[in-house]
């Protein structure tokens, strides 16, 4: 997968920039990401929180997650989590559609 990190009223550093290819890697192991899927991620700062989203379109969904915190490595691990959250979501519904279509 390839990300795309864009930083608004921030500059993003590498060591934000490994931090974020090192969470968003660990979604790679879903069948739903494909290694030509692209992950668009927005860095903000505002004066007292911190603001991360993540948009990843997949050829089956498009996953989304945008949070709010005071510290940015804390809402890039809760963003990722929410992530895998809705992965798990998506896959559990094509699980309960395809055993309705066998009854």
């Amino acid at each position: 997968m390839k990300v795309n990190i864009v930083g608004k009223n921030i500059t993003v550093t590498q060591g934000i920039s490994e931090k974020i290819n090192k969470k968003l890697d660990v979604l790679t192991k879903y069948f739903i990401i494909g290694e030509d899927d692209v992950a668009n991620v927005l860095v903000r700062t505002y004066p007292t929180k911190q603001k991360i989203e993540v948009t990843i379109p997949t050829r089956y969904a498009i996953l989304r997650a945008e949070v709010v915190d005071d510290d940015l490595y804390a809402a890039i691990d809760r963003a990722v989590d929410k992530l895998e959250d809705q992965i798990r979501r998506t896959k559990l519904s094509w699980i309960m559609n395809y055993l309705m279509m066998k009854m």
